[in-house]
């Protein structure tokens, strides 16, 4: 599942939250456990946050490829 969040990530090139990840995934996987393992990949260094919005009652984070945050600036 990590490789697949990094290679996804990668290759559509921009910020994305566990909820966009768990549709390109098909649905195939439940949002806590696409947020797990992004939150894993975050302790790791390899994910990093981009942004919190709030979206009804809840907040929505973005996480990008921690080397390449900085190129979206």
């Amino acid at each position: 599942m990590k490789v697949a969040i990094i290679e996804a990530i990668w290759w559509i090139g921009r910020p994305l939250a566990p909820s966009e990840l768990r549709l390109i995934f098909d649905k195939k996987y439940g949002v806590p456990f696409v947020s797990y393992h992004v939150k894993t990949l975050v302790e790791a260094g390899v994910l990093a946050e981009v942004e919190r919005l709030p979206v009804r009652g809840t907040t929505k984070t973005t996480y990008f490829l921690a080397g390449r945050v900085d190129g979206l600036e």
